[in-house]
């Protein structure tokens, strides 16, 4: 098939014509009395040009479409077409089938235990799809000790398994009665026993390992009767110190704020497209951080982020008072962190050397003196 423009006046002569002669025009479109655009099968373009140039039309050939250049452009594109065939046949199979399971909901070891759950019940990745029945799955991991609920679930090609832990059970301690015993040095403030025999009153000096609370139950004369559980908490003052030494002019390096994020795609780990360049930094710190785009199917398709913060080398600048009470407040966390102890009074002692300050901080703590 081929299209013309045609030029001339009377376009009705030149349609009667062509007519006339058995030319067939499958298309006719005019644009104005003196132009037209006329597509003529090739086994008649011969005629065609014979009759416009013996009645004097201007023609112009737009476009030639036959079966020879169709087969070329054909050949041209086949790895294409073959390879977008190929793709689209793979990603429609490769859904008939779980290529991956996740599992979440609890720590490392425990999810692992659900994974190996689920291959001893012929559970596992490459399983097809319609299979996998996502109520047994459910019913398999909740009727495990560790686990209070859980749900399955299909996304793409992966089987996302996720439960919530059951509350730690604690079973009932039938191992022989211990006595609680004092984890440090201490004046004894408070005594509360709920069985077993008291050792120690408030007023009491102890040392770390001595017998606190004795698990056996006594006479009125401090006679040993029989074991039982010990069980109370006993509190004390400690008495604890720690040091350390600065200056008051210290060199660091810090980011100062300003940040550049390069791009990069990446397909079975090799890149299709990489914006990764040289930063417009002289000192920096480098992040890269992967995310899967095609987190629920076969195709590995993964985003990385190249982020450079620019640092630059500073001076800061402290005073005494600042430092000592920094340094106070991180040694009172690692008590309070504790939860089981009350900071009852705080001190310090401070002294310079060639300009090196030497700090330590005394602190008088009640704790909870019961060895775990």
């Amino acid at each position: 098939m081929t299209t013309y423009q045609v030029e001339g006046f009377n376009q009705l002569r030149l349609l009667n014509e062509l007519n006339a002669q058995g030319v067939l025009c499958n298309k006719i479109e005019r644009a104005s009395n003196r132009e037209m655009f006329i597509s003529v099968p090739h086994k008649h373009c011969v005629k065609f040009v014979a009759i416009c140039k013996e009645l004097c039309y201007t023609i112009t050939v737009l476009k030639s479409v036959d079966l020879k250049s169709s087969l070329n452009l054909f050949v041209k594109r086949a790895g294409l077409i073959i390879g977008a065939i190929v793709f689209c046949t793979a990603f429609v199979i490769s859904h008939l089938f779980v290529w991956r399971i996740e599992v979440a909901g609890g720590d490392y070891a425990t999810n692992r235990r659900v994974e190996a759950l689920l291959r001893e019940n012929n559970i596992t990745a490459f399983s097809l799809r319609r299979g996998v029945d996502l109520e047994r799955v459910v019913q398999l991991v909740e009727n495990q000790d560790f686990a209070a609920a859980a749900s399955a679930q299909i996304r793409g090609t992966t089987l996302i398994v996720d439960y919530v832990k059951a509350l730690d059970y604690l079973p009932p301690d039938y191992s022989e009665p211990q006595d609680i015993l004092s984890r440090f040095d201490a004046h004894i403030t408070r005594v509360v026993a709920r069985s077993g025999t008291p050792k120690v009153a408030a007023g009491d000096v102890v040392r770390a390992g001595d017998i606190l609370i004795g698990a056996y139950a006594a006479s009125s004369v401090d006679e040993t009767l029989y074991p039982v559980r010990a069980d109370g908490e006993v509190f004390g003052k400690i008495y604890f110190s720690q040091s350390t030494s600065f200056v008051l002019e210290e060199r660091v390096v810090r980011r100062t704020g300003e940040s550049v994020v390069f791009t990069e795609l990446m397909i079975f780990g090799v890149s299709i497209f990489n914006n990764d360049r040289r930063p417009p930094f002289e000192m920096y710190q480098y992040v890269r951080y992967q995310t899967y785009l095609a987190r629920n199917n076969i195709l590995p398709l993964i985003y990385v982020t190249h982020t450079y913060y620019q640092l630059v080398n500073d001076t800061i600048t402290r005073t005494v008072d600042e430092q000592i009470s920094a340094f106070t407040t991180e040694v009172k966390s690692q008590f309070i962190m504790d939860g089981a102890s009350n900071i009852l009074d705080a001190r310090h002692t401070i002294r310079e050397i060639g300009g090196i300050y030497f700090l330590t901080v005394f602190l008088e703590v009640e704790a909870l003196l019961n060895k775990v």
